[in-house]
């Protein structure tokens, strides 16, 4: 989003002060204060006060209602009680806060730089950022982004052609652990021409084999990691074993 005009960046920060009770002393909210309101609690738009054992002699139930309004009001996505994914509201509001805060009123043109072939990492990185500071500037930006290397190599036989570049990014998402991974397992029956045993001590003539691969992993995958575990299990060195050499029955 391009921002909602600071009325999101207020009610985060209206919401952030109520919930480390961040208030004056002067605007009376004491014991004896709360003892003269509505017998002995004072109510609010988003918040709600009682006796308590914190040192403003209070404790604090924070109720984000008017956030929710103006969350909602700016993103539709998020009116209503329905479940939503925690990041699609963190990428959300790091967004809207980042362009609400953003120092940078008139955004000028310019073009994402290129690593040169003699360029240090350190060197790109640092200029890239620079020309990102020139769109985006707020303390969201400060705490919250980062960079990302990539680096593009062209397809094409006989181009060779090589792009780098350090790209701004606020978040980055990793799988759960586990979560993609599987096990298949794998009994391996070598043909051993010419006499030839396993190592000793190594393997039996047939091997069980337990690969842990991704499940959006390939059968060519699967047989790269069968020959990798049999050169291990039976001392084939690339010459005598190859994927080429694995049939699965």
């Amino acid at each position: 989003p391009l921002g909602t005009g600071g009325e999101l960046a207020k009610e985060f920060a209206t919401l952030l002060e109520q919930m480390w009770q961040i208030q004056k002393k002067e605007e009376g909210l004491s014991n004896d204060t709360v003892g003269n309101h509505n017998n002995g609690t004072i109510y609010s738009s988003s918040r709600v006060y009682s006796p308590g054992n914190y040192d403003t002699g209070l404790s604090s139930v924070t109720y984000p209602r008017s956030f929710k309004h103006t969350l909602g009001k700016h993103a539709e996505q998020f009116v209503g009680y329905d479940q939503h994914d925690s990041q699609e509201l963190a990428i959300y509001l790091l967004d809207a806060l980042h362009e609400d805060t953003n120092r940078v009123r008139k955004k000028p043109y310019v073009e994402k730089p290129e690593q040169a072939e003699d360029e240090s990492d350190d060197v790109a990185s640092e200029k890239a950022w620079n020309i990102h500071l020139q769109r985006d500037d707020s303390r969201i930006l400060e705490n919250f982004m980062g960079q990302i290397k990539s680096r593009l190599r062209c397809p094409v036989e006989g181009c060779g052609r090589v792009s780098t570049t350090f790209d701004p990014s606020m978040y980055l998402s990793v799988p759960i652990p586990g979560s993609t991974d599987r096990v298949v397992k794998v009994t391996f029956v070598p043909l051993l021409g010419g006499g030839r045993e396993p190592q000793e001590g190594s393997c039996a003539a047939a091997a069980e084999m337990s690969i842990k691969l991704c499940k959006n992993s390939t059968v060519k995958t699967l047989r790269a990691r069968v020959v990798e575990m049999a050169r291990e299990c039976y001392g084939f060195d690339a010459t005598e074993l190859c994927e080429e050499d694995v049939q699965f029955a």
